[in-house]
């Protein structure tokens, strides 16, 4: 049981250092990172649900209450990551809005100014 319990530890752990960095590759707006970082914690989650999963019923729950302030702080820094990428999202559709009204008024000024045309043909012989 204490076996279940240190690896319990040192996955948690991983977790939050993955969720961390996590959060400075959303800062830096560093998708790739982001997409990598989301792969490893993915790849965590059989590993703990594994430990879970070999363990009688009542080890389960004194594992989960001895946690659960663990998960709580990763659920919470998830929470976080989940923010900052709305917003990031927010200031980018908010960026292409401005870019879309911009274009909008460069082609008002363009019609404005630009000269008519004149025909290719101005008499048939």
């Amino acid at each position: 049981m204490e076996a279940a319990t240190t690896a319990l530890r040192l996955y948690y752990e991983r977790w939050r250092e993955l969720t961390v960095a996590e959060a400075e590759a959303i800062r830096l707006q560093r998708w790739e990172a982001v997409d990598r970082l989301q792969q490893h914690k993915q790849q965590l989650q059989p590993f703990i649900e594994g430990i879970y999963r070999e363990l009688p019923t009542e080890e389960v729950h004194r594992l989960q209450e001895q946690f659960r302030p663990v998960v709580q702080e990763l659920l919470a820094l998830e929470q976080q990551n989940a923010v900052a990428v709305a917003e990031v999202y927010r200031r980018a559709q908010q960026q292409a809005d401005q870019c879309r009204q911009t274009e909008r008024a460069l082609h008002r000024v363009q019609d404005a100014y630009a000269p008519a045309q004149a025909p290719t043909w101005q008499t048939y012989s």
